[in-house]
């Protein structure tokens, strides 16, 4: 049974109703572009108050929202191995084919997400950074030390795996953080940056 549509999309997913726009908004672009591959990355799904980052948050209930709406506008939800299908064969993916991302691992998605992707069917991608998952008590969040409970267990990730609606995916083991960028002492992404050696003065 599918959500009571209740709504529009809101302003935490400016960015992905642009996306649609683009991709299914031109009637006359042809009709290639209805099965042009759509992927709407999440982060956490809380509510703000309870947020790492609260502007990459979005509410349980705008989450239903947005399923709703895609259901209800002739989307259809994709997997990843669909997708990598399609690309080896060269066949179409479904008319306006959708992939759902969420990032890091929260515990907000294992609790909010996942019962709604079960109950509907809707095959996703969760990428989670390793090494916080083998932290115990605390991880260390953008250099601030967070509880580990706000993120998923293995355990949790087996059970949404062994569901064959989910794919785990690595968003790296420890890159997602800041390292040494430059002299001036600047905090910058691990995974695109040269370290810099501040007691050698070098990179």
């Amino acid at each position: 049974m599918r959500p009571k549509q209740i709504g529009t999309f809101s302003k935490n997913l400016v960015v992905s109703l642009v996306l649609l726009l683009v991709t299914f908004g031109q009637s006359s672009a042809g009709a290639e572009q209805q099965h042009a591959l759509t992927v709407l990355a999440y982060h956490e799904v809380t509510d703000r108050s309870t947020a790492l980052i609260p502007d990459y948050s979005v509410d349980p209930t705008t989450f239903v929202r947005h399923v709703d709406w895609l259901l209800n506008n002739g989307y259809n939800f994709v997997s990843v191995d669909q997708v990598l299908a399609a690309r080896e064969s060269g066949s179409p993916l479904p008319r306006r084919p959708v992939l759902l991302t969420f990032d890091d691992g929260y515990t907000s998605v294992y609790e909010h997400a996942w019962p709604i992707l079960r109950m509907l069917g809707i095959p996703a991608v969760v990428a989670v950074v390793t090494r916080w998952q083998e932290e115990p008590l605390s991880v260390d969040f953008g250099g601030k030390t967070v509880p580990r409970k706000h993120f998923m267990s293995w355990e949790q990730l087996r059970e949404m795996q062994s569901s064959g609606l989910v794919e785990i995916a690595s968003h790296s083991h420890d890159l997602h953080r800041g390292i040494l960028g430059n002299p001036g002492g600047s905090m910058q992404a691990a995974a695109t940056t040269r370290l810099y050696d501040a007691a050698r003065q070098q990179y």
